[in-house]
Parts: structure tokens; sequence; C-alpha cells
């Protein structure tokens, strides 16, 4: 094994994720590699201490000041700045609805009276003729 494979070992074994084998492998390049076993050493010892000190804390005024942000109601302008394509788009559907509808009512209208019919009486001549075709 060479001194590179067993540094990237010793990464994976401070995580308990070496396979038995790998850690079997680690460990007899540890027995005969006197560098390699100050570094696992210094290694170890510092995720050690790492995981000794105190996880930091939130003080009281972070806490209360993430609180009061979450519990902040929208002001109006930002509900109607959330809103506004969709008042965008009603302003202009009730406008075109005005439009056609003044439209509709003051167009001037024609008044289209119904053609006359002009009945008239058929000839005699006219008839006896069509009787013919029958």
């Amino acid at each position: 094994m060479t001194c590179e494979r067993a540094n990237e070992l010793m990464t994976l074994r401070l995580y308990d994720e070496t396979t038995a084998a790998e850690t079997v492998e680690l460990e007899a390049h540890l027995t005969l590699c006197a560098e390699c076993r100050r570094a696992a050493e210094a290694s170890r010892a510092a995720l050690e201490e790492f995981r000794r000190e105190p996880s930091p804390q939130p003080s009281r005024d972070t806490i209360s000041a993430v609180l009061e942000a979450a519990r902040r109601r929208p002001r109006l302008w930002e509900v109607f700045g959330r809103l506004r394509p969709a008042l965008w788009q009603a302003a202009a559907v009730v406008l075109i609805a005005l439009t056609v509808s003044v439209a509709v009512k003051f167009w001037p209208h024609q008044t289209v009276s119904p053609i006359s019919t002009v009945v008239t009486v058929a000839d005699s001549s006219i008839v006896e003729s069509d009787a013919v075709w029958e």
C-alpha cells in the first residue's frame, strides 16, 4: 500500500466508512510506516478535540428575531406587490368588457326593414302551361 492510499483510508476510517478489509490493510501499513502512523494519530486527536467542543448556540436575541420574522405579517403594499400581475389582468378584462358594452350600446344601427313581397296573380295562360308539365 502506498502512503497516499493510506491517507485516503485514514480519512475514511475517522468517519467509520472503511470496510473490514480496508481497516486490516491500513493497520498493516501503519505498523510499517512511522510517518503515516504519526499522521493518523494527529488526525484522530484533532477529530476528538473537535468533537469535545460544544456546538455553538444562538443567543436569545437571535432566536427572538427569527421567531418575530416568522410571525411578521405582510404589509398591504407587499400583498398588492404579489398580486400585481393578477390585478393588471383583471383590469384588462374589465376594460375590454366596458369597451365592448359601450360599443354595442352606442354603435349606430341601421334598421333593416323586411323586403316587401310582391304577390302577383299568375296569368291563366301560365297556369295552363304549367299543367302540361304535370
